[in-house]
């Protein structure tokens, strides 16, 4: 064998290997190829399938509905109606914020007469009040509905607790104010965390002996400290036909909002 012949034979096994050896770069990537969070396999640290580790937490995966226990109408006055709802999150690390719902009036013919949208948050294992009021229609309303709506609701991993605000020395009465006879709620907020909310949302539930809803309110507290007190007032219009038999009440804060979070001056 030649000079030359070796030289080009040289060159061929040059090329060869070259070529071999970017073909076994390609085939390794394709057949190594790093773990991802849509791979359908358990690798890079997940703590199950393509979640936990490096990837979104794993309560993402199993998002449970949130239940809603019942949806029922109170008449404040004449054609004059109030929804209440209560409802739970039976996510142990999801907080909805904001959670979205729906509200529907019926009448005796099946009638939608009244709808609304509203939204509130709500923190894991919570169990709240919904309260929609000022429904006004001439129709016969025999029935209340909410439903939540999952694709506008917007879900956020946490392991915080909703925030540790009590309500004491619920009282109550029949007031009279100019001649007429109102129903009458008061009570004393108390927050007990270090840190103070600009906005506290507190509703009350009225219930008969038998537990049925006779009355609902809400209203926001504002700018309630660490530590701090507050006295709470509900007032309706009339007198509630029911025999009250006792008073429910809840606060609430957003306390995964940091522009709801009060920094004393």
């Amino acid at each position: 064998m030649d000079w030359r012949t070796r030289r080009q034979l040289l060159i061929l096994l040059i090329v060869a290997g070259v070529v071999f050896g970017v073909l076994g770069l390609i085939g390794y990537a394709l057949l190594h190829q790093p773990g991802s969070c849509t791979d359908n396999k358990l690798n890079q640290g997940e703590e199950e399938v393509d979640c936990g580790g490096p990837c979104a937490p794993c309560a993402f995966k199993h998002q449970k509905s949130v239940e809603v226990f019942y949806a029922r109408f109170v008449e404040v006055r004449p054609k004059n109606y109030d929804i209440v709802a209560e409802v739970q999150n039976p996510n142990e690390h999801l907080a909805g914020r904001p959670l979205i719902y729906r509200t529907h009036l019926f009448d005796d013919k099946g009638a939608e007469v009244g709808r609304r949208d509203g939204e509130t948050y709500v923190y894991p294992n919570d169990r709240i009040y919904i309260i929609e009021g000022n429904f006004v229609t001439e129709r016969t309303v025999v029935e209340a509905k909410i439903e939540i709506l999952p694709d506008e609701t917007r879900w956020q991993y946490t392991n915080a607790l909703h925030p540790d605000l009590t309500v004491g020395n619920k009282q109550y009465e029949v007031v009279t104010v100019d001649d007429r006879e109102l129903s009458y709620v008061s009570a004393v907020l108390t927050n007990r965390e270090s840190a103070g909310f600009h906005n506290v949302d507190v509703r009350v539930a009225l219930l008969d002996k038998d537990g049925n809803i006779a009355g609902v309110a809400k209203t926001i507290v504002q700018n309630l400290p660490p530590g701090g007190t507050r006295k709470v007032e509900f007032t309706w219009p009339n007198k509630i036909a029911a025999d009250v038999d006792r008073v429910e009440l809840e606060a609430r804060a957003d306390g995964l909002n940091q522009q709801n979070i009060l920094i004393p001056r």
